[in-house]
């Protein structure tokens, strides 16, 4: 995922580093890393945009005023079948269907975990890679 995320390593060091050398880290709010589940006739996608914004325009009438909202892209994405994995900014995570996994940074690759429950939701992607929740869709997600 850190080298999906281009200008990762310049804006935060320590977090690539950690991450690279397997160390425990502990969790940042300022980025998130989703996880969800997908089918295998799922397409594969896997892009970057860190540090980029994700803009939308909404356009009213001719008489009305349009509207822009400026929001940071997704850092990072791997949509590969069974697993859907984005690192986004933590002000956007909640804008996502994915279950929001970052505590398991805090686990080091030594680190022996003897429970460990987790429900993930089935995603898919939309046009242009936006990520959307549809549960309803899939019969079955093996993994």
């Amino acid at each position: 995922m850190t080298a999906l995320a281009e200008g990762l390593v310049e804006t935060h060091p320590e977090l690539v580093a950690t991450i690279r050398t397997g160390a425990l880290l502990a969790a940042r709010h300022d980025v998130r890393f989703l996880v969800g589940v997908t089918p295998a006739t799922e397409r594969i996608y896997v892009g970057g945009g860190h540090a980029g914004l994700a803009v939308s325009i909404t356009l009213r009438g001719p008489s009305s005023t349009q509207e822009d909202r400026a929001l940071p892209a997704i850092s990072a994405i791997s949509h590969f079948p069974p697993l859907s994995l984005l690192l986004v900014a933590g002000q956007t995570a909640s804008r996502y269907p994915h279950t929001d996994c970052t505590s398991w940074l805090e686990y080091g690759v030594d680190d022996v975990v003897e429970s460990f429950p987790i429900a993930l939701p089935a995603v898919r992607l939309d046009d242009g890679a936006v990520i959307v929740a549809t549960p309803a869709a899939f019969t079955q997600v093996n993994i």
